[in-house]
């Protein structure tokens, strides 16, 4: 039950009615991920280097990225605001706004892939599925000094 209360609710309660901002912000982060989703799945067709494909191989990863990004250069409620403008779906790649934010998002997961991946005993489909790599990549996001640019 306690998924249905988080993508139906607030986490502890069920919403009867969605709040418009939550439905807002869903819807953003919706067409968001529909278009990294192309994006990436492009990125992967024309991406020769192994090491590169494989740390693109799961578009949540982007996602969260992405997300973290944002936190970081607006702050934890106004990235929220800054994604809910966008619920109508004019999240277009070609925005530079948005192509950059997905660069950066791709950028960060295949550093921090890489870098997993020099590590004696990395096994790819268990750093896809781990806690921990989500972890290094908000802590790569949280202090990579380009993010500042």
């Amino acid at each position: 039950m306690g998924g249905y209360r988080l993508v139906f609710g607030d986490g502890h309660e069920v919403w009867l009615k969605m709040p418009e901002e939550e439905f807002k912000l869903r819807s953003a982060v919706w067409w968001l991920a529909d278009e990294f989703g192309r994006q990436l799945k492009h990125d992967r067709e024309i991406t020769i280097a192994p090491i590169e494909r494989a740390s693109l191989e799961r578009k949540w990863f982007i996602i969260h990225a992405a997300g973290l990004v944002l936190q970081r250069q607006y702050g934890e409620h106004e990235y929220r605001a800054k994604l809910a403008q966008h619920w109508r779906g004019d999240w277009r790649i070609e925005n530079p706004f948005f192509a950059k934010l997905y660069d950066t998002a791709k950028r960060s997961v295949m550093y921090v892939y890489a870098s997993a991946a020099k590590r004696d005993g990395f096994i790819h489909r268990n750093w896809m599925r781990s806690v921990s790599s989500v972890d290094e990549l908000a802590d790569f996001i949280a202090t990579a000094p380009f993010m500042d640019r």
